[in-house]
């Protein structure tokens, strides 16, 4: 009856084990990664992890084979508090921040921003099409591209007025104010 039991033990345990692929629940690869070219390797072969990547990041498979080929693999010199993503079974992509001591092994892109957690392939940032870039520094970078000098009168539209209330007016002493009643000053004329 034990030995009944201990194998039906076995038998869950390793079940369960097999049916839980991913390395950590709700991480982005199915199997470890332990180099970009294991990362681009997973990425490229497996539809769901493609399809979890795509979602996050809004490339297609050859974006982000390039984007991911720019990546390098370091340890975080400190440890302190990152956004992170993580997704579910439901391609639903939640973000919280999540304390990774000193040392934890992530994937950075050329300006040193953590991109992905090496052990479950998360994101830590919202890649190169996204607002946030956060370097080791905790300092934001400023990601907008600036707005084009646009001339209205190009595409048919009147210049923008002057708007006169926006400049600053000094008081003409021969203009009134309304509702008084002045006379105007004497003049002579020119001789």
């Amino acid at each position: 009856m034990t030995r009944l039991c201990v194998a039906f033990l076995l038998a869950v345990s390793l079940g369960t084990s097999l049916c839980w692929a991913r390395p950590e629940h709700n991480s982005f690869v199915n199997h470890k990664i332990d180099s970009v070219e294991s990362l681009i390797k997973q990425m490229r072969s497996d539809p769901k992890v493609l399809a979890r990547f795509q979602k996050h990041f809004k490339m297609n498979k050859e974006e982000l084979t390039a984007y991911f080929k720019s990546l390098r693999l370091v340890s975080i010199p400190d440890g302190r508090r990152y956004l992170t993503f993580n997704v579910d079974d439901k391609l639903r992509i939640k973000s919280r921040k999540l304390y990774y001591p000193a040392g934890t092994r992530i994937f950075v892109d050329k300006f040193g921003v953590p991109v992905l957690k090496r052990s479950c392939g998360n994101p830590m940032s919202y890649g190169p099409k996204g607002l946030q870039r956060t370097a080791f520094t905790g300092k934001r970078k400023q990601t907008l591209l600036p707005e084009p000098e646009i001339d209205p009168a190009e595409f048919g539209f009147p210049p923008e007025p002057l708007l006169m209330a926006s400049l600053p007016m000094e008081a003409d002493p021969a203009v009134a104010p309304a509702g008084t009643a002045t006379t105007a000053p004497a003049t002579t004329p020119p001789a």
